[in-house]
């Protein structure tokens, strides 16, 4: 039990302060001091106090990368917000507030690899934002997060391999953000929402071997993290964002045999990358950007044969990956990047003419994928991927 005075002025001032540590990135502080706002809220029996709770599970998923203490705290603030509900049904911002509160148990299911789970918390986030918005036309929050919920059901059907599903969701969301923009395209979330979307079209239709429509939407999708990063220079969230448009730009260029426009956008994507790496070392999201930046540029040299700047980048991708690993051992995303990194190098070997080092890691990275399509058997890329490999292996 924290030594804290149970006042409410306290509570604000933990509030704030918390705020303030995590925009620096001292991540743990802010942690604590959300905390301590928390418990002065709960003792004070203040609804204040699910709002607290929210704020330290997004610290826990964003900022500290632990998904477990992310999903208690989450689960804690949906129940709460739940039964405050419960106790003024008619009250439509408690109800949007645990609507909330099922978003986020929704994304943290998904990123633990629970699809199945995530789709009943996203479903019910989704028939909730409708609800309010039927309820209240007037408030534009309410349409736009019910399009933010098209948005977490397209990416849940996305992983499951179901991308009728998918593209039904995010063209519903690509809708309510034109729409948006048509009215307002200078509201910065307006914008951003409709860039977004457009990435998620991209990824959809990249699932698919549609490279050309890929390509249209992840072109869109740069343009307007583009303008959205220039307009707010300040804003790391926009350049990561743009990083990640500069990624996806590259990816599609070296499935339509254009390697050396790859190389240029995977460049400016490392770059981006570095630099959010360089200001906020301790960002589990930033850390594994740039790690995903050398695989990148890796890729893009192996596809070149430039053998030896490829093997640079992978060796170094290896590396961090390794790292962030026994920092992170239960975090999906991350087994998949120790996967992804054994599959290149052995691509790399392969192309050296050393077959014994390529099978070894080929069969390091068939060995990543048949422990991740077995612990997370709702992923459909993870079982793709382990066929893949086998089917490699299987050759003389």
């Amino acid at each position: 039990m924290p030594n804290v005075i149970v006042d409410e002025d306290f509570a604000k001032m933990y509030f704030n302060l918390s705020d303030s540590l995590k925009a620096t990135g001292d991540a743990i502080n802010a942690l604590k001091c959300m905390q301590d706002a928390a418990f002065i809220y709960q003792a004070l029996k203040s609804n204040n106090y699910g709002t607290c709770l929210q704020r330290i599970g997004e610290i826990y998923f964003d900022d500290l990368g632990d998904l477990k203490q992310a999903l208690t705290t989450f689960k804690q603030e949906n129940h709460f917000k739940k039964s405050v509900w419960q106790n003024q049904p008619t009250q439509i911002k408690i109800k949007n507030a645990y609507a909330l509160s099922c978003q986020w148990l929704g994304i943290t299911y998904r990123e633990m690899g629970y699809l199945k789970k995530a789709l009943v918390y996203f479903k019910e986030f989704n028939q909730l934002e409708k609800s309010l918005y039927q309820q209240a036309p007037e408030v534009g929050t309410y349409k736009y997060l019910w399009g933010i919920s098209h948005t977490k059901l397209g990416e849940t059907y996305r992983l499951q391999g179901n991308l009728g599903k998918a593209l039904e969701h995010f063209n519903a969301r690509y809708q309510i953000a034109q729409e948006f923009c048509q009215t307002n395209l200078e509201e910065v979330r307006h914008k951003n929402g409709l860039a977004i979307t457009s990435q998620f079209l991209g990824l959809t239709h990249y699932d698919g071997g549609n490279w050309t429509q890929a390509k249209h939407f992840f072109e869109q999708y740069y343009q307007l993290e583009t303008e959205l990063h220039e307009a707010n220079p300040k804003e790391v969230y926009y350049q990561h964002l743009l990083a990640i448009a500069c990624e996806k730009l590259g990816e599609v260029f070296i499935k339509l045999a254009q390697p050396q426009q790859s190389l240029s956008y995977f460049e400016q994507s490392y770059d981006l990358r570095w630099q959010l790496n360089k200001e906020y070392p301790e960002n589990i999201r930033f850390n594994r950007g740039i790690s995903i930046a050398l695989e990148k540029l890796g890729e893009v040299y192996l596809y070149l044969n430039q053998l030896d700047k490829a093997f640079g980048y992978l060796e170094e991708r290896e590396c961090t990956i390794q790292k962030f690993w026994k920092a992170h051992p239960n975090n999906v995303t991350v087994e998949k990047g120790v996967a992804s990194s054994h599959w290149f190098l052995a691509k790399y070997y392969q192309k050296k003419g050393q077959p014994a080092k390529a099978k070894h890691y080929f069969n390091k990275a068939m060995a990543g994928w048949q422990k991740l399509a077995n612990k997370f058997p709702e992923y459909d890329e993870f079982q793709r991927n382990l066929q893949e490999v086998k089917q490699i292996l299987k050759k003389p």
